[in-house]
């Protein structure tokens, strides 16, 4: 059929193909009536788009995350390569899959009075407060984590950081799982798409 001609000519790129392709492999059905290649053509070129949409640049900072030993930095401070970066910036790490794995924090100056002078290459976060501020980020730690550090004050400014999730508790783990599925439906459900995607299944 037209899915079946479609998924063979579009196998060498496999990007987006191959998922169906390997549907079609394992024996699954296609009820209702065949996509057009039109209709092929027009569902890939919405994911492309998709994709291209949110593929920003942005001037981001890696660096491997420390903590200080020293008890110098107060609750939500870090210190980003011996204080070169200073003022308000954005921390995450990957994988972000939430909204709250984003978290802004104020980077400090060095304190020259402390043995900072030879942490170039690293953020170094506070060990005070509550709530580490790496297991906000995705529930992050410092066992060799690398940490991205977005210093634009357009960005920055611009984001209210969202509660940080509770990774402790797995009953929530589920519960944002099925948050996510069910944003992502009502996204493709609201697209020009899916009505085209409905009629096939």
């Amino acid at each position: 059929n037209a899915l079946e001609m479609f998924l063979k000519t579009q196998n060498e790129e496999a990007d987006e193909s191959s998922y169906l392709w390997n549907m079609l492999e394992c024996g699954t059905k296609i009820n209702g009536k065949l996509f057009t290649l039109g209709e092929l053509e027009e569902i890939k070129a919405s994911m492309v788009a998709a994709k291209e949409k949110v593929n920003l640049v942005v001037n981001l900072t890696v660096k491997l995350g420390i903590v200080d030993e020293y008890d110098v930095l107060e609750e939500n401070e870090v210190l980003v390569c011996n204080g070169k970066i200073t003022g308000k910036v954005l921390i995450l790490r990957s994988p972000c899959m939430f909204p709250g794995d984003i978290q802004k924090a104020m980077a400090v100056p060095c304190k020259p009075d402390k043995a900072f002078t030879c942490l170039d290459n690293v953020i170094v976060f506070s060990a005070k407060g509550e709530r580490p501020l790496t297991d906000m980020l995705g529930g992050g730690d410092l066992d060799g984590d690398d940490y991205f550090i977005v210093s634009e004050k357009e960005l920055v400014e611009s984001l209210c950081p969202s509660v940080p999730h509770d990774f402790g508790s797995q009953d929530q783990n589920i519960q944002h799982e099925a948050d996510i599925s069910q944003a992502f439906c009502s996204s493709v459900h609201s697209s020009s798409v899916a009505p085209k995607i409905q009629d096939q299944l």
